[in-house]
């Protein structure tokens, strides 16, 4: 087996070689074939050799024939090895635990360390999802970089927001809608039709729904309406 260095800028999209790799091959310009995991279909394109091809050397097999002694006639491509010092960032951290496979535009991870797993999915644009097993902080978080709109959960609650600002949280004590306007439907309808009596204490529920209301009863329904102005039914 012989450790060669992969001519990147000399690649070439062959369909009569799928998969093949043009590679230096003891000082010479040579085709190698791949060698295919089964039931995998996992060939280099152009943008990941560009990408990552000066950062790895390639495994290459000689295949002579029978009455061939010196020249090989077919080389095998048998897998990568990352050069010294190319190692990515994220393969280290937490080393041996981290399982990491990575595409032109895709990053993906693995990490078992005792008590703090972590799965991570990347897009090159910043665009994540990320479950952190990690006890006591056990969480997942999904984002979008690109439009600008997160998810999260955790034990502590979860929460929601968007591009345009808007965010719903959820904790122990309730739910928070942050928003210019808030679209209630068919509830705003309830709430209209029966402000007065909501106002005045008179439906015989135990507590209001919105109890802030409540406060607005001495100031007469006026306020009432001013308080659910930027409330918005559709």
């Amino acid at each position: 087996m012989y450790l060669a260095k992969i001519a990147v800028t000399e690649f070439e999209d062959d369909t009569e070689k799928i998969g093949w790799l043009r590679v230096w091959y003891k000082r010479e310009l040579r085709w190698a074939m791949p060698k295919m995991r089964f039931g995998a279909f996992e060939m280099p394109t152009r943008e990941w050799l560009t990408k990552y091809g000066d950062c790895l050397g390639v495994w290459i097999v000689g295949q002579k024939m029978h009455d061939e002694r010196e020249h090989e006639a077919y080389l095998v491509w048998d897998g990568f090895c990352f050069l010294e010092g190319k190692v990515p960032a994220e393969a280290l951290t937490n080393y041996p635990y981290v399982r990491l496979f990575f595409t032109e535009n895709w990053k993906m991870s693995f990490d078992d360390t005792v008590n703090a797993n972590v799965f991570k999915l990347v897009h090159v644009d910043g665009t994540s999802i990320v479950i952190d097993r990690t006890v006591g902080s056990e969480n997942v978080i999904i984002t979008d970089s690109k439009v600008g709109n997160s998810q999260s959960w955790s034990k502590s609650g979860m929460s929601w927001k968007d591009c345009f600002g808007n965010a719903i949280t959820t904790d122990k004590i309730g739910v928070k809608i942050n928003g210019q306007y808030v679209v209630l439907k068919p509830t705003l309808d309830w709430i209209l039709n029966n402000a007065a009596a909501f106002v005045m204490g008179n439906l015989g529920v135990p507590a209001p729904i919105l109890p802030n209301v409540v406060e607005l009863a001495n100031t007469g329904m006026e306020q009432s309406n001013d308080f659910v102005s930027n409330i918005v039914g559709e």
